[in-house]
């Protein structure tokens, strides 16, 4: 937000130097699921966010940030509406989830496993979804739009779309919790505003339970560190939108992935938020079957991994690539 603070669990101290300088409380997020209480501030048309952040972190550093907005990972469309596909690419997991050895047969995957998504709104109501768990709320202000459907759907047909369906997914009796913080502005992609954010991540681990098999990768507030993931495509060629740096920790796919589309059919799409999925399904199955622990998971060790790029862990593919073992 342009004009705004947050402040993490800040003093009453702390509020009152941030409202000496002019601003003034717009709301309260109390979450308690998270032991956190972040208070959103609102600066006079005269002090910048720069100018205010530079007084307020002399004497409490930590406390004060910017009002972050975010969007979403994935590539704007340059593919036709609805593309025609033929073959194993076309179905999921398919090809694609081949790549890090996801059992054929997925129809047991994610049995007793609850999974987190913060997204887009989900269409329920999709064929792909049908009969699928899933519980869904919304976060973005009530003067607001939500934002469309279109990827939140296609991500949560990834992780849970009935398994006799052209868009199955990868833990189909995995219970689905999903949370949407993005709206849409009147021109743009959607955003999410930080605040909205914190309440997503909040009612996430309170309804969904912060200890579950998937916490990790679903509740990154409540974790000293995350997982970092890059998208490949099909030949293990990173994305080339994808960032780079020291926080990647693995490459998964996520170049043209046939995803569900909310008029039926399919499309092909491409992002990190696409990469995700797998990413999330490898983990909550892993641990489900204890064939990996979260320490070895946040210290780069999933299992087998295939080094992409140089050796040992690099900006661009992190550890690599992880291959699932076993059976759902």
């Amino acid at each position: 937000m342009p004009n705004e603070l947050l402040a993490l669990n800040p003093t009453p101290a702390a509020l009152g130097r941030a409202t000496a300088l002019g601003a003034t409380e717009v709301e309260t997020v109390a979450a308690g699921a998270l032991g956190l209480r972040v208070v959103r501030l609102r600066l006079p048309a005269r002090l910048s966010v720069q100018n205010a952040l530079a007084q307020l972190v002399t004497t409490d550093p930590g406390v004060f940030e910017r009002h972050h907005r975010y969007t979403l990972q994935q590539a704007k469309a340059a593919t036709p509406a609805a593309d025609r596909c033929e073959g194993p690419a076309c179905t999921m997991p398919g090809r694609l989830a081949g790549l890090i050895d996801w059992p054929a047969d997925a129809r047991q995957c994610g049995r007793g496993q609850v999974v987190g998504m913060v997204d887009t709104p989900v269409q329920a109501s999709h064929p792909a979804l049908a009969g699928a768990e899933l519980r869904a709320e919304g976060f973005h202000d009530a003067d607001r739009t939500a934002a469309p459907a279109d990827h939140g759907t296609a991500v949560a047909a990834l992780l849970v779309g009935r398994a006799d369906d052209a868009f199955a997914g990868l833990l189909p009796r995995a219970r689905l919790f999903t949370a949407a913080p993005f709206h849409q502005p009147a021109q743009g992609e959607p955003i999410a505003d930080a605040s909205a954010l914190v309440k997503s991540l909040d009612w996430l681990a309170a309804a969904a339970g912060n200890g579950g098999p998937n916490a990790a990768p679903a509740y990154p507030a409540a974790f000293e560190r995350v997982l970092g993931v890059t998208a490949i495509d099909a030949k293990r060629q990173v994305y080339r939108r994808a960032q780079r740096g020291a926080h990647i920790d693995f490459a998964l796919p996520g170049v043209e992935v046939w995803t569900a589309g909310l008029d039926g059919q399919g499309r092909r799409r491409s992002g990190t938020s696409y990469a995700v999925p797998f990413m999330v399904a490898f983990v909550s199955q892993s641990l489900a079957q204890r064939s990996i622990g979260r320490d070895e998971l946040l210290q780069g060790r999933a299992g087998p991994v295939l080094d992409l790029g140089a050796p040992g862990h690099d900006p661009i593919f992190g550890w690599g690539q992880p291959r699932f073992e076993g059976k759902c």
